[in-house]
């Protein structure tokens, strides 16, 4: 008769077998999300109204969504607009399309070093936010975001929910710490009332009101306010007379954010683990300023980025970006993504764009123009022109270091290989080769060609 523990030995062992089965069929099931053959301009699918603001969404369903892994949202805060404290289970990069405002980001464990107007109200670092920044916002990081411009505030944010610290699920969760919002993905509902069951609490209305009282010390009615049970509070609300919460001018905050990134560069500070990995980290970047832009063709365009060398947090999201500028029937070089999909969101003007897949077919052959959104799986090759009013967009990547390889131009596969192997594989003479192998001597922008007709397809 086996012992007991030999009985426990093959339960585990099953259990390992079992485990790595299961991961297997769920990474072979993500890898087949993206055996796509054609691919689709989206544009947002829902859209909830708040008192203060627009939130728009697009369907995290749709499969060039599920193939990155990602969803995607576009928010409008109206003057004075305030959306409510919320966290994800997905990490979330933000680009502020429009306008300026303030985020305020609570990181547990952080301390709480920055004075406000009111006395004894000490707070954790608030940052100014300006079109053309890209935000970083850790998994399960709760922050809130106040437009206090004179225009709209215009953000596009990716939220990538295959992110190593989403232990979750795979469908984006928004957990509201005020308010009764609107669902702003619908179709992860589940359950008997489906997709009707839109309107839902915040995380201190599933408490008992009795627990909410003894936690925050507080007497009935303030406890019914903290479980906003009275009152029907959407996603944004607009704030009578402003907030007025900046406690510091821009330059001193910039001022004291460099201090800060030299301790931390120094490894000074109180030796808490989380304070040297996150609370002194940057949490966002201009990359949309043409006098910091990565590359330049005064013909054709810029482009300027950021990975974990500019922002050190986007290790810990797993995203980069890029801003891309194109110019009347400029090109951005065809290329693929080494090791990530890229999410294309545009901002200004329309263009054309083609992606060619593993098969050498084309699977994207159009426009794409203010507000939509195209998917390109990695290792799709792609390739952009403006239109004449030109075509500006924002390429989210699911690296923190992204790499592209460019097809021509400099440092590109044609550049890099030798003239007698183009010719061989290409069925030209050895000097159509070189003449080939030189045709652009410009790096990821290309100018207009001669012709002046379109590179990519025709408006």
């Amino acid at each position: 008769m086996p012992k007991p523990n030999t009985y426990l030995l093959g339960f585990s062992t099953l259990l390992v077998v079992l485990g790595v089965c299961l991961a297997r069929r769920a990474e072979q099931k993500q890898f087949n999300e993206c055996q796509l053959e054609r691919l689709n301009a989206l544009e947002p699918d829902h859209r909830v109204q708040s008192e203060a603001g627009v939130t728009e969404s697009w369907n995290a369903n749709h499969p060039e969504l599920r193939c990155a892994g990602v969803a995607v949202v576009r928010r409008t805060l109206y003057t004075n607009a305030l959306h409510l404290p919320s966290y994800s289970n997905g990490a979330q990069m933000h680009f502020i399309v429009q306008g300026r405002g303030v985020i305020g980001v609570a990181i547990p464990g952080c301390a709480e070093t920055y004075d406000a107007p009111q006395p004894e109200d000490r707070h954790q670092k608030l940052h100014e936010i300006k079109e053309g920044d890209i935000v970083a916002i850790p998994v399960g990081i709760s922050y809130w975001t106040y437009n206090n411009g004179d225009t709209p505030l215009v953000a596009i944010t990716l939220i990538d929910t295959t992110n190593e610290e989403n232990q979750l699920d795979p469908n984006p969760r928004r957990f509201y710490l005020a308010g009764n919002p609107k669902e702003e993905h619908p179709e992860t509902l589940q359950g008997k009332h489906g997709k009707q069951q839109q309107q839902r609490k915040n995380m201190l209305s599933g408490f008992e009101t009795r627990s909410v009282e003894d936690a925050f010390n507080v007497d009935e009615e303030i406890a019914s306010n903290l479980q906003s049970q009275s009152a029907r509070i959407d996603q944004m609300i607009t704030v009578r007379g402003g907030l007025g919460i900046m406690s510091r001018p821009q330059s001193q905050q910039g001022q004291q954010e460099e201090r800060e990134e030299k301790q931390r560069q120094q490894g000074e500070g109180s030796g808490n683990s989380l304070e040297e990995t996150l609370c002194g980290l940057k949490i966002h970047q201009n990359i949309a300023d043409p006098s910091q832009a990565d590359f330049f063709n005064p013909l054709a365009g810029r482009i300027s980025g950021t990975s974990l060398f500019d922002l050190p947090i986007l290790r810990r999201l797993q995203l980069s970006a890029q801003h891309v500028v194109l110019y009347r029937r400029g090109m951005y070089t065809p290329h693929w993504n080494v090791n990530a999909n890229s999410i294309i969101y545009v901002t200004r003007g329309r263009g054309g764009v083609q992606v060619v897949n593993w098969e050498g077919r084309l699977v994207f052959d159009g426009e794409l123009r203010r507000g939509q959104l195209l998917v390109v799986p990695q290792n799709f090759a792609v390739a952009h022109q403006a239109w004449d009013e030109g075509f500006d967009f924002i390429c989210f990547r699911t690296h923190e270091l992204a790499i592209i390889t460019p097809i021509l131009g400099k440092q590109s596969f044609f550049e890099a290989t030798p003239a007698k192997v183009l010719a061989n594989v290409y069925g030209l003479r050895l000097q159509q080769a070189l003449d080939i192998k030189h045709s652009r001597e410009e790096g990821f922008l290309f100018s207009p060609s001669q012709s002046q007709e379109p590179l990519v397809v025709k408006a």
